[in-house]
């Protein structure tokens, strides 16, 4: 933390996260209980942040986001170079295979989905845009952990608890390490049925121009259907929407840059 911060923003955004967190609207007296302050505390808190249209204050006293929430969050997801392209890319790519194709980027130890198309009937899906899943049971996640040290790797996954959400979720680092290493070396990774049972993903990282991993495109299914159109053939498609997606943020301009340039030195 930085050696001087205002405790009154400090306690402000706080209640702002736990009222986020809940998921629903939420009363004075819950939010100061989950935040340790004292009520006539909280309410000057919430006072403010209503005024500034993060929160609406509802008849019946309970508090809930209010639209200055989406557009903060909105200007944050501006700000990802990626996020321009993320919308059509998974589109493109669950209209090719009909299954729910999503893109994700690493955000803390969770990946952050910032986009999602459904394809056909979404059997046992369970995502919807800016959702946060674990990095350690998510195809996505492991795509976007290849490039890293372990030690990086393994700081990472360690910052949620690893849990057994289904019987084939991986919580040994060392078969982890196995995974990712396996997954990073062949270019795609898979969630076989690890976060959620019966439904396998399929991630391929997207690089920017510099080649560096900014981000993951993967497609979801039932395992009946995945097994029905066969593994590595999804894989192949979903290895040339991550290329595709590359492309765009400038990956191929750069790769044909640098062959000019070894071209004319060598003239």
């Amino acid at each position: 933390m930085p050696a001087y911060v205002v405790r009154s923003v400090i306690r402000s955004l706080d209640v702002l996260i736990a009222l986020a967190d809940l998921d629903r609207a939420a009363t004075n007296a819950e939010l100061s209980d989950r935040v340790g302050l004292h009520p006539a505390t909280t309410l000057r808190m919430l006072g403010s942040l209503v005024s500034r249209q993060f929160l609406r204050k509802y008849p019946d006293g309970s508090y809930d986001l209010d639209s200055r929430v989406l557009d903060i969050g909105s200007a944050f997801i501006r700000r990802l170079s990626i996020s321009r392209h993320a919308n059509e890319i998974a589109q493109t790519l669950a209209d090719e295979v009909k299954e729910t194709s999503s893109v994700g980027i690493r955000d803390e130890g969770c990946v952050l989905y910032i986009a999602i198309a459904h394809g056909q009937a979404d059997l046992g899906i369970q995502s919807v845009p800016f959702a946060r899943h674990p990095v350690y049971c998510t195809a996505l996640g492991k795509a976007l952990l290849g490039e890293l040290r372990w030690s990086e790797v393994e700081e990472i996954v360690q910052r949620t608890p690893m849990e057994k959400l289904t019987a084939n979720t991986i919580i040994d680092l060392e078969v982890l390490k196995k995974d990712i290493k396996l997954s990073h070396r062949r270019g795609w990774a898979m969630d076989n049925c690890e976060r959620t049972p019966g439904v396998i993903c399929i991630a391929a990282p997207i690089r920017d121009f510099s080649s560096r991993i900014v981000a993951a495109v993967s497609i979801s299914g039932p395992d009946f259907r995945v097994a029905r159109h066969g593994v590595e053939k999804l894989a192949d498609i979903v290895c040339e929407a991550g290329q595709r997606a590359s492309e765009r943020l400038g990956l191929k301009d750069q790769i044909k840059a640098k062959a000019g340039g070894r071209k004319r030195s060598k003239q």
